[in-house]
């Protein structure tokens, strides 16, 4: 494994279950980007965008409800009340929803 194993989960499912060069979360005092051989760390997180960046320079977003991030081993783990993926959302049914 060249990178880090990330995982983003919520109570009810896995948003994201993958390898990643770089991740950057929001902390509670800022962002702040987790690399390979990071020291382990447990935080809490604020609402807002996560950012994997994959072994491909892609970028894949998670919009995240606050929660936890533990990093430990080249291991990232999300641990968050509502997560999903940028990709997966419904703008139509967002925009139903703010109204």
């Amino acid at each position: 494994m060249a990178g880090m194993e990330v995982r983003v989960v919520t109570p009810d499912k896995v948003i994201y279950d993958g390898t990643a060069k770089t991740v950057v979360v929001r902390g509670m005092d800022g962002d702040f980007a987790i690399k390979k051989n990071h020291c382990p760390l447990i935080a809490p997180l604020g609402i807002g965008e996560l950012k994997i960046v994959d072994e491909n320079d892609k970028n894949k977003y998670v919009a995240v409800d606050g929660g936890i991030v533990e990093v430990s081993n080249n291991q990232v783990r999300v641990l968050s009340r509502d997560a999903i993926l940028a990709e997966d959302i419904d703008i139509a049914t967002v925009q139903m929803k703010l109204e």
